[in-house]
């Protein structure tokens, strides 16, 4: 854990086999203080004891006995759970010793298919007793939280429960065209370029479009493509780099007008 190692790797433990990554230079994200990596060895011992046993040829019957371990064993999500509501509430938050051993659980819960180590059954001390009004546990005790986590979904609600205020105004709004909002004092001095600009905007969407085969632009504008929906594509692995190849080139059009 103390030599070099690749940046995907010092960021989040990434082996580039899929991972994404979301990069921000912006002042306020980057922490003052890098923490030092976790040390998940002991879990690499175990399995390493595990695949230096003695060679042994698995049958049908062992794959389900797997299957059916793994199934009864998958605590992950009641791990993860546990993890942020003590993380919420507790001093030290992600740092306390309950998230630090849950943190190892996790891990161990996360490659149980793949390694075959399950993780420990929570015990009553790693299960948290009340919970954050974010998780929205309405069958559970909860408080009200004031991390930024906290914060945020109430930033949520409040905007989601303001989205119909005014409604028939706007649909009348946004029902006449051309908008009001849009005309502006001497707009006949760019009218012909705008239609120059719009004119190139629709070539570029165009070639999108066919490129990839897309019917409408609203398709481009959203991201979401229909015919990606479809039986078709149904196991079409590469369907999430095709999304984010269109959502690319679109921002790249973007760019070029705004």
């Amino acid at each position: 854990m103390q030599e070099p190692r690749p940046h995907p790797k010092e960021m989040s433990g990434g082996d580039l086999d899929g991972d994404t990554f979301w990069i921000s230079r912006h002042p306020d994200l980057i922490f003052e203080k890098n923490e030092d990596p976790f040390d998940y060895q002991d879990q690499e011992d175990e399995v390493n004891k595990i695949q230096l046993g003695t060679f042994v040829k698995h049958t049908i019957k062992d794959v389900c006995n797997f299957f059916g371990e793994y199934i009864a064993a998958d605590n992950l999500g009641l791990i993860a759970n546990s993890h942020l509501a003590f993380a919420d509430q507790l001093e030290n938050g992600a740092k306390n010793e309950k998230c630090l051993q849950l943190a190892k659980m996790h891990s161990v819960a996360v490659d149980f298919a793949k390694k075959g180590v399950n993780a420990p059954r929570l015990t009553h001390e790693l299960r948290p007793t009340k919970y954050p009004h974010y998780m929205e546990k309405h069958d559970k005790p909860t408080y009200d939280s004031q991390t930024i986590l906290g914060k945020l979904y109430d930033k949520v609600i409040y905007y989601s429960s303001n989205l119909n205020i005014n409604e028939e105004e706007e649909i009348f709004a946004t029902s006449v065209f051309p908008y009001e909002s849009f005309i502006i004092n001497g707009k006949d001095e760019y009218v012909q370029d705008a239609r120059i600009i719009k004119s190139e905007y629709d070539r570029d969407i165009k070639r999108i479009m066919r490129q990839y085969g897309i019917k409408h632009e609203v398709e481009v504008l959203s991201g979401y493509i229909l015919k990606f929906t479809s039986k078709q594509y149904a196991k079409e692995t590469k369907i999430f780099d095709l999304r984010n190849e269109i959502t690319h080139t679109y921002r790249v059009i973007q760019e070029k007008y705004v």
